[in-house]
């Protein structure tokens, strides 16, 4: 008998055996009868099992700067064309677009969305980089940007300006309010857009307020000196002035200084028990990062030279400019609680806006601010 007709004769013989077996055995003892099987008829021809995956080694590497290491043996920084990626001080730094004078940001579920000032449009990009898109052309001084779920509303910062939006997936911007007066940075919270003015050139500011469905603005407070940020919680609109940090309720209402500050600058953020801003101190240009509970005193968190500030569930991050007025600005964070600080990004050039989502920090800075070169949107990940 050949080895082919022997093979074909010891398969069908182990067919029927096996048939058999199946036949005369519940289901529940197949499983055993099968590993069984496997182990005693198993070829011995394959070798031994592969061994697992052996650990990467970076012996040597610069985990601090190296691209295919970032921080981690094997964590790879990069982005999607033409933005690029650069590891810094162990974390992915991204140049998401560079252009022209950037003013307002505002972080998405899956784009930065930003106003460009001199150029009259408001603009977008992925947040794993790519190539920027134009979300609205045409606006007159874009500024303040805010955004929602469906939403994303600018200020356009002139005598004669407005408050507009459009829906966040693309569409027709329309004007919310009109007529307002150099308003600037913009907030959203449930069914209503908040924005300051700054009527005789921020002599008589206002703080406004209107549905995001469109109607009449209404007028929260008036007779603000420089009101320079809004933000707000579940009962109150606060802003930031010359002398104090103001809050008002939502509904309207008498404003009431929250706390007395001098030179509030930047943006004013706000948690579940305390409000958090920068002030600037006299002719220093020294300032500080504080933080004030509700009925309590306010606290220093850090010094330095903050410019607008952002804020998660653990940290503060702020934007710290070069005093010299140089390209050694920095991106800083420091828990909410008060500690240590820690440098994000080093080596900015005026360093500006600031927004975070859950994984990342993003902000806008100079490319040389000494001749006006334009400005780019930075992304920093980790944060």
């Amino acid at each position: 008998m050949g080895f082919g007709m022997r093979a074909q004769k010891f398969r069908i013989s182990r067919a029927s055996a096996t048939s058999s077996v199946r036949r005369s055995l519940p289901w529940g003892a197949l499983p055993a009868l099968a590993v069984l099987a496997l182990g005693a008829c198993g070829r011995s021809d394959l070798g031994p099992a592969p061994s697992a995956t052996p650990p990467l080694d970076c012996s040597g590497i610069d985990t601090q700067t190296d691209n295919d290491n970032c921080g981690a043996c094997g964590n790879v920084c990069s982005a999607l064309a033409p933005s690029t990626a650069t590891c810094a001080l162990g974390r992915c730094l991204v140049t998401l677009a560079s252009g022209d004078d950037y003013a307002g940001i505002a972080g998405g579920a899956t784009a930065v969305y930003w106003t460009t000032y001199g150029g009259g449009t408001v603009m977008k990009v992925p947040i794993g980089g790519g190539s920027p898109t134009t979300f609205a052309a045409g606006q007159d001084t874009p500024d303040g940007v805010a955004i929602d779920k469906t939403n994303l509303y600018w200020t356009s910062y002139d005598l004669d300006a407005t408050v507009m939006k459009a829906p966040i997936g693309g569409g027709t911007p329309t004007a919310l309010a009109t007529g307002q007066v150099f308003p600037e940075n913009v907030a959203v919270r449930g069914t209503f857009v908040y924005w300051a003015t700054w009527e005789s050139y921020g002599n008589n500011g206002k703080v406004m307020k209107i549905p995001v469905g469109g109607g009449t603005p209404t007028t929260l407070a008036s007779g603000q000196k420089h009101p320079e940020s809004i933000t707000t919680d579940a009962t109150s609109v606060y802003w930031g002035t010359d002398d104090a940090v103001m809050k008002v309720p939502i509904g309207g209402g008498t404003p009431t200084t929250f706390v007395s500050a001098q030179n509030v600058y930047g943006r004013v953020a706000v948690d579940a028990t305390s409000v958090y801003y920068c002030t600037s101190t006299g002719d220093t240009n020294a300032g500080v990062v504080i933080k004030a509970p509700v009925g309590g005193s306010p606290t220093v968190l850090a010094s330095g030279d903050p410019a607008y500030i952002a804020l998660d569930g653990d940290s503060v991050y702020w934007t710290d400019v070069d005093p010299s007025g140089g390209s050694n600005g920095t991106v800083m964070k420091v828990p909410i609680g008060g500690g240590p600080t820690t440098i994000l990004a080093s080596g900015q050039d005026g360093p500006d806006r600031i927004a975070v989502d859950e994984t990342s920090v993003y902000w806008t800075t100079y490319n040389d601010h000494s001749t006006g070169g334009g400005m780019s949107l930075m992304k920093l990940t980790p944060k």
